[in-house]
């Protein structure tokens, strides 16, 4: 069994929710920098349907981290994520709140990994990149906690810190985030 983690170490869940939720105190945008442009322009669509509050889908978020973990040739028999990742946008900030428990069966072991924290960043569209979205800095309000040893991986769908891209599909009450080089989408429902 696993107690509530610790350290700086950020799981794969934390991260995946970290994309989410708005929160007060987080980076603002950089000198000389403008805010995130109002729903209009070749991102005016998706800005539209991204704004408001979404929840991962934790029973796809942890069938793509069993295939991932499969495809590995890790011998996982099971991993389900089980709580609340809420991601709030708004039309210049992201926020995370991560509250989950991932309970994972690997060659006989049992592992159980608890989630609790928060992060945001502020955000815009990339200029040159279509339906991507470019975290300006990430703030952790609450830091998650490293694995527990011995403890299977978990994957996410982005690296938050200044600068990394997101591409957003998102088609109404649906919508999906995946960086570059993401083995995972994290695909969210609205709220």
């Amino acid at each position: 069994m696993r107690s509530p983690r610790s350290a700086l170490v950020p799981s794969a869940v934390t991260l995946a929710i970290a994309l989410a939720a708005s929160l007060a105190g987080c980076a603002p945008h950089p000198a000389g920098s403008t805010p995130h442009p109002t729903a209009s322009g070749p991102n005016a669509a998706t800005t539209a349907c991204a704004i408001g509050t979404w929840k991962l889908n934790l029973s796809d978020f942890s069938q793509q981290n069993m295939a991932w973990l499969a495809d590995l040739g890790l011998p996982i028999s099971t991993f389900v994520t089980t709580g609340d990742a809420t991601l709030t946008i708004t039309a210049t900030h992201l926020s995370l709140n991560n509250r989950t428990t991932t309970s994972a069966v690997v060659d006989g072991h049992s592992y159980i990994e608890s989630v609790n924290s928060k992060g945001g960043s502020d955000w815009s569209w990339s200029e040159d990149e279509p339906g991507t979205l470019v975290l300006a800095g990430w703030s952790w309000g609450e830091s998650p906690m490293p694995l527990e040893s011995g403890a299977p991986p978990q994957r996410t769908f982005f690296d938050p810190k200044p600068g990394s891209k997101l591409e957003v599909v998102c088609d109404g009450p649906i919508m999906s985030l995946h960086g570059p080089d993401a083995s995972i989408t994290g695909n969210f429902d609205r709220s």
